[in-house]
């Protein structure tokens, strides 16, 4: 018997270190070892997943990494694919950051220790927070303000889809998409809300795109706790795509509906027709005590540590339009998920159905949920393009006055199939969007689901009028210290225009509306606006083309700013600004230097044309309205005379669609005017 327990311990001796040798692990570090601030530091493991029943959970991954000024960020890691496990984390400060990593098993743990530099940021300006400054809006890490001007599009094939890109040829998605962030780019899209699908979503979808129509981990994974690698691995590429595009993505992590019709939830694998756990959305929002839940907080906890290195994540919507029948319980255990395994401090969300079900909703209240967001529609009472704008800022205005939060309209837009499409659903969309803004508010479109020749043609137009808001906001120095203004004007003719203004003590953006009529111009109307005393500078805009109709500068007299509305047939904006309150140099005599820009705004040619009345030296630079400069045009001395100086777009001047300045450095004399590029 004695030898027989021998027997035994030599065989579990040699049966231990048999395993022990199979689940080795080993690390994988980039080459060469350094990143630069808020960009994605990754780093792989290689082990045998067949020593684990599920490689998802039965490791854990854990990253413990220390800032060069000792602050301590830890970051989980996540099973990638066939033998591959990957953690992320992006650095927030620069210099050498020294890490260690626990890769736990079942059996064993394994510790690697390292370390990377962090250089310093390109033009990634960091994580997007709710600022501290206006608690209605974001900014990023670096104190840059967001403005958001974005679009909801189901999934970026999807999307693609909906503007007419085709989808050929192979792969399709590699090319289709890449092209839709470009696209989206050029139309000064900055914002795209991502629907994480969890049951069969609108099957013409699949049609237009049969290589992939979600974005939906557990499409083909048959199990609540294992996921689909290939689809995450495509989310991978879209948020990457997004980011080199300078496009922040709001990813919704539950998208399940049940409207009892087209869309219900027993297409969801959280249907207990389907082996899950719940009856209804409602019950699956509003449990946290049962098995099912835990499944629910493993796919959230996989989300967040796969995807929040990103930079570009505005923030976390919880679940879609189910927030009138979401439990406070379910919202706050999946904040504490989130919040455990995102060290970068983005906000999260959930979204409600229309504004009658979002206005009374407990879960405002709530600390766990930092942005008031709720979606519209025609059919939620904006009934007519006549009155969207006030029943917009009514809404708007609700909100901003309840809650100090970020209001964020997830999806408005018309939303219809129809394809007989009357102009004034451009202006019914256009109206609420910049209503919206002014309000205190930020809206993302919901593009047209049709991509039927006339559906597409609709969403193209569209993304113009969206591309021309963006270039007049972008005139926006201070938007931190916006608030909504509507008291500061006076003398409008009410019965014909309602105006909104949305602005702090030396820069306001106004919107007016000629509600009474969109087949006649409004001509020869006025307003009066209470500002401070000043010289203001006084652009009006077309807010469908974003063309400038008209530039000057107007002195206010005893608090009061007297101006002549430009004819205009449906709506007319206008952005004014004290340049010298500012922080922004003004010159006043740079009459002598006759200063001509033809065209204006431009996309292949600009002739910038000048006079010196002796000889001097010139520098002129194109800079972004942050006052980055981009590209210098000329630096050198010239004689005295006419000049003329061209800008060309095809001669690397490294700009996009959008508002830039054009910066004159002449001798003593500095001074700068706005320039517009349309590719």
């Amino acid at each position: 018997m004695r030898n027989l327990k021998r027997i035994w311990f030599v065989i579990c001796i040699q049966f231990c270190f048999v395993l022990e040798m199979a689940s080795q692990v080993t690390l994988n570090t980039p080459e060469p070892n350094n990143v630069s601030k808020w960009s994605i530091y990754e780093v792989s493991f290689n082990s045998d997943e067949t020593n684990y029943s599920n490689p998802f959970w039965d490791v854990e991954i854990i990253g413990t990494f220390t800032s060069p000024d000792n602050e301590i960020l830890k970051v989980g890691g996540f099973y990638y694919d066939e033998d591959t496990w990957k953690l992320r984390f992006s650095p927030t400060k620069e210099g050498i950051w020294n890490y260690s990593i626990a890769f736990k098993t079942p059996t064993n743990t394994f510790e690697f220790t390292d370390n990377f530099e962090c250089l310093p940021a390109n033009s990634n300006h960091g994580f997007i927070q709710v600022s501290e400054e206006n608690s209605y809006n974001f900014k990023y890490s670096d104190g840059t303000n967001v403005l958001i001007n974005g679009i909801n599009g189901h999934t970026p094939p999807v999307t693609a889809a909906f503007l007419g890109i085709p989808n050929t040829p192979s792969p399709a998605d590699e090319n289709m998409t890449k092209l839709m962030w470009q696209y989206l780019a050029q139309k000064n899209i900055n914002t795209y809300r991502l629907q994480m699908f969890h049951q069969e979503w609108a099957p013409p979808v699949m049609e237009w795109n049969t290589f992939e129509g979600h974005a939906n981990l557990l499409q083909n994974s048959g199990s609540l706790d294992k996921y689909d690698t290939e689809n995450a691995k495509l989310i991978d590429k879209w948020f990457q795509d997004a980011s080199d595009n300078g496009i922040n993505i709001y990813p919704c992590l539950f998208t399940i509906h049940d409207d009892g019709n087209v869309y219900t939830f027993n297409q969801s694998p959280w249907s207990v027709e389907n082996g899950g756990y719940y009856t209804s959305p409602t019950n699956m929002y509003s449990t946290t005590t049962d098995e099912g839940h835990d499944y629910v907080k493993k796919y959230v906890k996989y989300i967040v540590n796969r995807y929040g290195a990103f930079q570009n994540i505005l923030a976390w919507e919880y679940n879609n339009e189910w927030g009138k029948y979401t439990s406070k319980d379910w919202i706050n255990s999946i904040d504490e998920v989130i919040t455990n395994n995102d060290p970068y401090n983005r906000a999260h969300a959930a979204s409600y159905w229309a504004f009658d079900y979002a206005f009374d909703s407990e879960l405002h209240d709530l600390p766990s949920n930092e942005i008031v967001d709720f979606h519209v529609y025609p059919w939620h009472g904006y009934d007519s393009e006549f009155t969207i704008d006030f029943m917009m800022n009514e809404d708007v205005s609700y909100f901003y006055d309840s809650y100090e939060k970020p209001i964020l309209i997830g999806e408005y837009g018309s939303g219809d199939f129809d394809n007989n499409i009357p102009e004034s659903e451009h202006y019914f969309d256009r109206i609420g969007y910049w209503t919206a803004f002014v309000s205190g508010g930020n809206a993302l479109y919901w593009l047209r689901g049709d991509n039927s020749t006339t559906g597409i043609e609709y969403n193209i137009e569209t993304l113009e009028w969206i591309n021309s808001f963006g270039l007049i906001t972008s005139n926006i120095v201070n938007v931190k210290n916006f608030t909504p203004k509507n008291a500061v004007i006076s003398n409008i003719d009410t019965s014909n225009i309602r105006a909104y203004c949305f602005g702090a003590e030396n820069e306001y953006l106004m919107y007016l509306h000629h509600y009474s009529n969109h087949d006649n111009n409004v001509i020869n109307k006025s307003i009066q606006l209470s500002v401070p005393d000043s010289t203001w500078d006084i652009s009006w805009y077309d807010p469908n083309s974003g063309s400038l109709i008209s530039n000057e500068n107007i002195e206010s007299t005893n608090g009061v700013l007297n101006l002549s509305i430009p004819n205009f047939q449906v709506d007319i904006a206008m952005y004014l600004s004290n340049a010298s309150n500012l922080g922004i140099e003004k010159i006043n005599d740079i009459s002598k230097y006759q200063v001509n820009l033809n065209p204006n705004p431009f996309s292949t040619e600009m002739s910038i044309n000048f006079n010196l009345i002796k000889s001097e030296h010139v520098e002129i630079a194109i800079y972004s309205l942050n006052g980055r400069k981009i590209n210098t045009i000329i630096d050198e001395t010239l004689v005295a005379g006419q000049h003329t100086i061209k800008i060309l777009s095809d001669k690397n001047i490294n700009i996009t669609t959008g508002m830039y300045l054009l910066n004159f450095n002449i001798e003593s004399t500095n001074f700068s005017k706005k320039i517009i590029f349309k590719k």
